[in-house]
């Protein structure tokens, strides 16, 4: 059974998975790169019907060229309506990925220089790291403001609470 590319975690259709694993993750396939026997069984089993077709007698070389074109064609739709359509650096989604990486990044940024610097408590949001280091590089003092990242901190805005900032929806 496929997974389903709007709760598993592996497919780039969320900014979170998106900056987690960055332009290389694909749907589908593990982010530590494990093997699917299927899958390479799939992808042996095509290459033998591709290479029996060639070499079948009685066919020319333009079918021979159409068989390879309608193969190739074949094997790069999942991955063309993967990046063109469902994917968070979808060209028709980027934008918007870009939008919430880039307000998260500029309220952290804001209200650490407001308070001197701050540091991440309750960091519930891994995709948030890499904001985090950028958002509060270069900044530091004794006694530092606290910001809290929780788990849909990119989705969320964040709040000012005196001396606190706290990212995501309340729970």
């Amino acid at each position: 059974m496929e997974p389903d590319p709007l709760t598993d975690p592996r497919c780039l259709v969320t900014t979170d998975a998106l900056v987690i694993d960055g332009a290389n993750g694909v749907c589908r396939d593990a982010r530590l790169g494990e093997a699917s026997a299927s899958r390479a069984l799939a992808w042996l089993l095509l290459a033998a019907l591709v290479f029996a077709g060639w070499r079948a007698k009685g066919i020319t070389s333009r079918r021979r060229a159409a068989l390879v074109a309608v193969t190739a064609l074949l094997a790069a739709a999942p991955g063309y309506l993967a990046l063109a359509r469902s994917r968070a650096d979808a060209p028709s989604r980027v934008a918007q990925s870009a939008e919430e990486i880039r307000d998260l990044e500029r309220s952290m940024r804001r209200f650490a220089r407001a308070h001197g610097c701050a540091v991440v408590e309750g960091d519930a949001c891994a995709a948030c790291a890499p904001i985090e280091r950028l958002a509060l590089s270069g900044l530091s003092c004794a006694s530092p403001a606290a910001i809290e990242l929780r788990a849909d901190a990119l989705h969320g805005a964040c709040v000012e609470r005196g001396a606190r900032l706290v990212c995501g929806a309340s729970p």
